[in-house]
């Protein structure tokens, strides 16, 4: 599919979606979503979750998507 091709796409897909929320009649399906919010962990909990998988800190920064420097600064209050 050429860029072109898919900018086409989306901007028909958005444009379909506005006129259905305009309308009087949706007949396209909603969703409701309820976001939680993100729980705050403390630098002991963060060092005790990650010791309690066995994972070294680089382990568990792979795991998490964060470079291990980020863990040690989590796990150091930072």
């Amino acid at each position: 599919m050429s860029d072109k091709s898919v900018y086409e796409s989306i901007m028909a897909g958005l444009n379909e979606a506005l006129e259905d929320a305009q309308s009087e009649t949706p007949i396209l399906k909603r969703h409701k979503v309820k976001v939680e919010p993100v729980k705050k962990y403390k630098a002991d909990e963060v060092k005790k979750i990650r010791n309690s998988t066995g994972m070294s800190q680089k382990t568990f920064a792979s795991y998490m998507g964060v470079s291990d420097k980020t863990v040690e600064a989590w796990e150091a209050s930072r």
